[in-house]
């Protein structure tokens, strides 16, 4: 399960997207012609690649009738983890600083669901720098004055 986290956290860390055309199918590591095996998309090519020196990785990927953990369900849930651990701590380092405010500015994004980014500024006291943290964007329904409160 380590290396499927890794690698999901991998992707994260370089803005490589997950998913591509054809990720449904049984991941095969290697075979004789790697020209024959189209491209997976990039979760399923890392993990390919890294199963090639890992032959504990390989097996697991490989066998038969076993749960792999490479599904578009765990990998939304992976990452989910992993935000609730990173705003965890930039929320647990903003409470530490004597002060700080909350930014909100409201967008549509690409399919027009209306959102709220929250950032937070403070004064990082230790260094006497001012730092800006984005903390995550919000689905709204409303956008007035009272319903942007509410989020808050």
């Amino acid at each position: 399960m380590s290396p499927i986290i890794q690698t999901v956290i991998l992707c994260g860390k370089q803005n490589i997207p997950l998913r591509g055309h054809r990720d449904s199918k049984k991941l095969i590591v290697e075979q004789e012609n790697d020209k024959l095996i189209q491209n997976q998309g990039n979760f399923r090519e890392i993990l390919r690649y890294r199963a090639q020196g890992d032959d504990h990785l390989k097996s697991f990927l490989e066998a038969e009738g076993t749960i792999k953990y490479t599904g578009a369900t765990l990998q939304n849930e992976i990452i989910e983890s992993c935000n609730k651990i990173i705003l965890n701590k930039i929320v647990t380092n903003i409470n530490s600083q004597r002060c700080f405010t909350i930014l909100a500015d409201d967008t549509a994004d690409i399919s027009g669901i209306e959102q709220v980014s929250l950032c937070a500024r403070y004064l990082d006291v230790e260094n006497m720098i001012i730092k800006e943290e984005f903390l995550q964007f919000v689905p709204t329904t409303d956008t007035t004055g009272k319903g942007l409160v509410d989020i808050l």
